[in-house]
């Protein structure tokens, strides 16, 4: 709950809501008048000094008139009610209402300002968590096609290679086999050539 006289915004219309001035220490605390004519030493004329709100949240000198409230004493107790205000701001002695104001909206521009930090904050937090799960889903993939191609090498490529070598090997024994047949053949031959020439050389008759 909030109290007019200990908020910054309480004051004073002057000629017809033209001009406002902050309610000071003193009206606050000894009383202020809910309508009072004021002769000004400048120029003579009568201004009019109206109770108000500066933030217009209430419409102080209406509720007073509702309630007929005339006197300083009657008002001053009006102003100390305790009342629901969204528009509250603590008085600071010789701030006017521009001034509180001013301070409220830097206020909000800071809170703003970390909302926004908390804000990107989440969402940056967000994005690398995203990241460091894309992460792990490639690489539990890689991992699976990895285990895919083993399994399917194991499977289907290594007995087809170790068949492969195995017709390889064959092929090389046999060429290897036929190939000392042939030198066996080879020399056998030779070996009769070598034979047969030597018989030839014995049984060839004698010359005169």
């Amino acid at each position: 709950m909030a109290k007019c006289a200990e908020c910054g915004y309480l004051g004073l219309y002057v000629d017809g809501h033209l001009t406002f001035r902050s309610a000071n220490s003193g009206e606050r605390t000894a009383g202020i008048a809910r309508i009072r004519p004021t002769v000004s030493p400048v120029d003579g004329k009568l201004y009019v000094h109206e109770i108000a709100c500066y933030r217009r949240a209430h419409d102080l000198a209406t509720l007073c008139a509702a309630r007929n409230l005339s006197s300083m004493d009657e008002v001053q107790q009006f102003i100390w009610e305790e009342r629901h205000c969204p528009a509250f701001r603590r008085f600071v002695p010789h701030w006017s209402a521009e001034q509180h104001l001013t301070e409220e909206k830097a206020e909000e521009l800071e809170q703003q300002r970390r909302v926004w930090e908390v804000r990107q904050a989440e969402q940056r937090q967000r994005w690398e968590e995203a990241q460091q799960l894309a992460q792990q889903q490639w690489a539990h993939s890689a991992e699976i096609d990895r285990r895919r191609y083993e399994t399917s090498f194991k499977n289907k490529w290594l007995p087809l290679l170790v068949a492969s070598l195995g017709v390889l090997i064959s092929a090389l024994i046999g060429w290897q086999g036929a190939s000392e047949g042939a030198r066996a053949t080879r020399e056998a031959a030779q070996a009769q050539i070598e034979a047969h020439q030597e018989t030839g050389v014995t049984s060839a008759p004698p010359t005169e």
